[in-house]
């Protein structure tokens, strides 16, 4: 067996449940609560050495696979039947030797398969969309690469490098990666310093008084001003509806007055940011220009710490083929939902996105191609979340200190399920208890992804 390459040996996965602290509010509907699936996988390399890896994820189905037909309760127990029949194919699967990146692009692959078997045998009258069964190889994707790196005792970064991943990227995107390697856009030395993000939902206090009488109060901050003067918090991702653009500008204004004015009165000297998410909420790029222009014409301080847009549109890029140049010449537009497999990022380069809104939860070995390929064609992207907790939070951070993200990263799970990071804070504590408006990343590091033991 060459000295990158192993074998998948085995493969199991677990599920527990987690209640939002506070319920988050996106254009498809409400979670209330949401299954954390862990895997494990076994892989053995050259000499017989061999190791286990972690993978976690949220099995998000109000996000992956929003459906009028079939119910959040059978969505979920789809999912969890998908993720338990990926781990009983796995160890077949990857019997051949292989880099844990192919080995993730080979799951890629047999996704469409797994997900059409798994909707047949569950009687589903839809078929599991593709990103749905993307959050559940993910676990394992990210597991693979984790007990590989694990077992040769070195970061799952450094086993990108040449002496392990052999081939240039025109495997995967032809000419224009000819003679490039995957290896020249991650850093070996990874950045310590992530800045933080809230969400702010719609229905979300701005001031410490406007604050529900009745949510928890659990030491975690119910509000944009407890957050701030709590945390630092400097970079607000407003949650709007996309369909009411004077209601949509008038709280994009509020929040970023109301933040603005907590840190000069802190003098803190920190400069606010926001991104926006409708969640696919916009119907049309022109929609997006008419918030455009009502920002501009109400507020240009506000309008100015707009730092990106986040999927306005319908995922389909092939559906719904919006033209999205007239947004990117004004902000920078970025495909979230809308990439699912790599020639989804050419077919988005068509149409005028700006850049990528990177996930974990599509794949680890695809989010590291994405990130060469947005290196390539000169586009920017960032590192989202599915409100990652634990191991699942711990691989996020870790990614998005070994790449140059336009956000810092995305890690809500300290807003929304802080309890399902309590095994992680002896060790990782300065990740989810942020200061001064920053993750510390530092702990994250070590052989595989930087879990610990």
């Amino acid at each position: 067996m060459k000295p990158g390459q192993a074998r998948i040996i085995e493969a199991s996965v677990d599920f527990t449940e987690e209640a939002l602290r506070t319920p988050l509010i996106i254009s498809s509907g409400e979670i209330t609560k949401v299954t954390l699936a862990t895997a494990r996988v076994v892989v053995e390399c050259g000499g017989g050495i061999g190791a286990e890896g972690l993978g976690a994820i949220y099995l998000s189905d109000l996000w992956a696979w929003p459906s009028q037909s079939v119910d959040h309760a059978r969505r979920d127990a789809a999912m969890r039947d998908l993720c338990r029949r990926m781990a009983s194919e796995l160890p077949e699967m990857g019997r051949e030797p292989r880099h844990p990146l192919r080995h993730g692009m080979e799951m890629e692959r047999a996704a469409d398969a797994w997900a059409a078997q798994a909707s047949r045998e569950f009687a589903l009258p839809e078929r599991i969309p593709r990103l749905a069964s993307l959050v559940c190889l993910s676990i394992f994707d990210a597991a693979v690469h984790d007990a590989f790196g694990r077992a040769l005792g070195i970061s799952s970064y450094d086993a990108l490098l040449p002496e392990f991943l052999d081939g240039d990227l025109s495997e995967y995107f032809g000419k224009i990666g000819k003679g490039r390697h995957l290896s020249e856009f991650i850093r070996r030395e990874a950045k310590t310093k992530l800045d933080a993000w809230i969400i702010v939902g719609k229905k979300d206090a701005l001031h410490a008084e406007e604050a529900d009488p009745d949510a928890p109060r659990d030491g975690i901050p119910n509000s944009v001003e407890e957050w701030i003067r709590a945390r630092g918090i400097f970079c607000l991702k407003l949650k709007l509806a996309g369909k009411d653009n004077a209601a949509d500008v008038e709280r994009t204004v509020a929040a970023y007055r109301a933040a603005r004015e907590i840190h000069d009165d802190m003098r803190t000297g920190a400069q606010v940011r926001l991104s926006i998410d409708t969640n696919e909420g916009n119907p049309s790029p022109e929609s997006v220009v008419d918030y455009l222009d009502r920002l501009d014409a109400l507020d240009r301080q506000a309008y100015n710490a707009l730092a990106y847009i986040e999927q306005p549109t319908e995922r389909d890029l092939n559906a719904h083929c919006f033209d999205m140049r007239a947004i990117s010449s004004r902000k920078p537009v970025l495909v979230d939902e809308g990439i699912e497999s790599l020639d989804a990022l050419y077919r988005a380069r068509e149409l005028g996105w700006t850049g990528l809104a990177l996930k974990t939860c599509k794949g680890h070995s695809t989010a590291l191609l994405c990130v060469a390929y947005a290196h390539l064609h000169g586009m920017p992207y960032t590192l989202q979340d599915l409100t990652n907790p634990g191991i699942s939070a711990l691989h996020a951070a870790g990614f998005a200190s070994r790449v140059e993200t336009l956000n810092g990263a995305e890690l809500n799970s300290p807003q929304f399920t802080p309890r399902a990071n309590e095994s992680c804070l002896p060790s990782h504590r300065p990740l989810f208890i942020v200061e001064s408006g920053r993750h510390d990343a530092s702990s994250v590091g070590g052989p595989g992804l930087g879990y610990g033991d």
